[in-house]
C-alpha cells in the first residue's frame, strides 16, 4: 500500500524545464512511497485536451526515486520577485514557495489515456501540449510548489525521497 506525502490528490503546482519558468504549465504535485517495497515516485499530474477524447484528459508524469541524480540542492527557496507572476497562481495565505529540482538518469514514464492510435492535440497549434511533451523529455525539471502543505509528520520522509 502506498502513503502519500501530500495526500492522494496531490497539490498544485508550477512545472518547468526551464530554470527561470520561461516556460511552465500549471499541474498537481504528488509523491507516494511504499515502505513495504521500498519504492518512492514522485508523480506529476497534467490536464491536456487530446484528438478522440471527450474533455480534458490526465496525462501522469511518472519519477521513479531510483531514476533521479542526486542533487544539491534538490529544494530551495524561491526569489519572490523573479517568480511572481508564477507564484500567484499556486499561492495561498501563509505559503512558503519551494523549486524542487528533478535531474533524471533517463526520461519519466508517462501514463496516459488508452488510445487506440497515437496521442495528439485538439488542435495542432496547441502550445500545453507541446509543454507538457518538453517536460517528459526533459532531463531535468523544476516544480514550484508551496511547502506549507508539508505536513510535519511527513517532513522527514519528503527529505528522504528528494
Amino acid at each position: 500500500m502506498s502513503t502519500h506525502i501530500f495526500g492522494h490528490k496531490g497539490i498544485s503546482a508550477v512545472i518547468s524545464h526551464a530554470a527561470d519558468f520561461s516556460s511552465y504549465i500549471l499541474g498537481t504535485l504528488a509523491i507516494k512511497y511504499s515502505d513495504a517495497h521500498q519504492q518512492a515516485a514522485i508523480e506529476l499530474r497534467l490536464a491536456v485536451d487530446l484528438h478522440g477524447f471527450v474533455g480534458e484528459q490526465h496525462i501522469n508524469l511518472v519519477y521513479h526515486v531510483d531514476n533521479l541524480e542526486p542533487v544539491v540542492p534538490a529544494l530551495r527557496d524561491v526569489d519572490k520577485h523573479s517568480l511572481a507572476a508564477h507564484i500567484a497562481q499556486v499561492v495561498r495565505p501563509k505559503s512558503q514557495m519551494k523549486i524542487l529540482t528533478l535531474h533524471l538518469k533517463t526520461p519519466c514514464v508517462v501514463r496516459c489515456p488508452l488510445s487506440s492510435g497515437s496521442l495528439t492535440p485538439n488542435s495542432p497549434l496547441d502550445f500545453h501540449f507541446r509543454q507538457v511533451v518538453e517536460i517528459a523529455k526533459a532531463s531535468r525539471i523544476y516544480i514550484l510548489f508551496d511547502s506549507e502543505w508539508l505536513h510535519p509528520d511527513r517532513a522527514g520522509t519528503f527529505f528522504a525521497i528528494i
